[in-house]
C-alpha cells in the first residue's frame, strides 16, 4: 500500500452495541473472532568453495551456511468483527433503507444529523417536573388538575429511583426523526464532549444501523392497578424525552465514514438510504 494514499474504507464509530455485535458474529460465523494471526518464514543459504591446485594433486573444499528467520504477529480484530457482520447483513439484502415501511424488528439504516443526549441532562428534567407541580398547586383548589399533579408526582419518584438511559436523536434530510436509547459503555467518548465541541448543534452525515421498534397496543388495564399506574408513567416518560411522532430504533452502531476510496460494501449505504427515503410511497 502506498504510504501517501489510504485505499481501504475508514469508519469513525461513535457508538457500538458490542454485546449484540458479538452475538450476531457468533451466529453468522459459528463463533466470535478473538484474534487473527499472520506469520512468515525467510531462509537464506550461502555456499562458499575453495579450490587448491598443485602440479601433482588438487583439493576442493565446500562449506554451506544457512540462516532462517520467522515472524508471527497476532492482531486484535476490534472493529473487523463489526465490518464482517455488516458486510454479511448488507450483502444479503437484509437491511431496510425505507424506514417508514420497514416492519417491526427489521434492521434499518438511516443517514442524518445526530444529537446525543446524556442521561444527566434527562435527570435534570426533574426540575421542570417540580415546577409543573408547583404551578398546579398554586392554582385555586377548584382549578387544580388533580390527575396531572398525581402523574407528575409519580414520574418524579420514578426518575429518582430508576436508572435513566442516555439517548440519541437523528434527523434525516427529509424531516424524519429517529430516536432511541443507548448504552453509555458503547460510546467511543463521553457524550459531554459533544456538548463542548458542538453546543446545541448536531453532527452531520452520520449513519445509524439499528432495529426498528414499533410499539404494539396492549389490552386495557385499569389505571387504578399497580400495572396501570406504571403504564401511565411510561407514557409520560416517552412523550417527555422523545417527539411523539419520532421513529424508535434500537441502535447497533452509529458511525461516519472518513473516506471514499475503499470497498463499496458499506460505503454505498449512505447514498442508497437517501435515495430510498426520497422515493415517494403510496399512502
Amino acid at each position: 500500500m502506498e504510504p501517501d494514499r489510504l485505499t481501504v474504507n475508514l469508519f469513525d464509530f461513535l457508538y457500538r452495541d458490542s454485546s449484540r455485535i458479538s452475538s450476531y458474529s457468533a451466529q453468522m460465523f459459528g463463533g466470535l473472532l478473538a484474534s487473527s494471526s499472520r506469520g512468515g518464514t525467510t531462509s537464506h543459504t550461502e555456499d562458499r568453495s575453495t579450490k587448491l591446485g598443485a602440479a601433482v594433486a588438487s583439493h576442493e573444499q565446500k562449506t554451506s551456511d544457512q540462516a532462517q528467520e520467522s515472524e508471527s504477529r497476532v492482531f486484535d480484530p476490534h472493529d473487523a468483527a463489526i465490518m464482517d457482520v455488516f458486510n454479511v447483513i448488507v450483502g444479503s439484502n437484509s437491511v431496510h433503507f425505507d424506514l417508514l415501511n420497514a416492519p417491526h424488528g427489521s434492521i434499518v439504516i438511516a443517514l442524518g444529523t445526530l444529537v446525543f443526549v446524556d442521561r444527566s441532562m434527562i435527570e435534570m428534567s426533574t426540575i421542570a417536573i417540580e415546577s409543573k407541580i408547583r404551578q398546579e398547586r398554586d392554582k385555586p383548589r377548584h382549578s387544580q388538575d388533580k390527575a396531572a399533579i398525581a402523574n407528575f408526582e409519580m414520574m418524579e419518584k420514578f426518575l429518582q429511583k430508576a436508572p435513566i438511559p442516555s439517548s440519541f436523536l437523528l434527523n434525516t434530510p427529509f424531516g424524519l426523526h429517529v430516536v432511541g436509547t443507548i448504552k453509555d459503555e458503547g460510546m467511543e467518548e463521553p457524550i459531554s464532549t459533544y456538548y463542548f465541541k458542538h453546543g446545541t448543534g448536531g453532527l452531520a452525515d452520520v449513519v445509524l444501523i439499528g432495529i426498528k421498534e414499533v410499539p404494539s397496543p396492549i389490552f386495557d388495564i385499569s389505571e387504578e392497578s399497580l400495572l396501570g399506574v406504571s403504564h401511565v408513567v411510561a407514557d409520560l416518560l416517552s412523550s417527555m424525552i422523545f417527539p411523539p411522532d419520532a421513529m424508535r430504533v434500537t441502535p447497533i452502531a452509529i458511525y461516519r465514514q472518513l473516506n471514499k476510496n475503499g470497498l463499496p460494501d458499506i460505503t454505498e449505504v449512505e447514498d442508497q438510504a437517501v435515495q430510498e427515503e426520497a422515493t415517494p410511497h403510496p399512502s
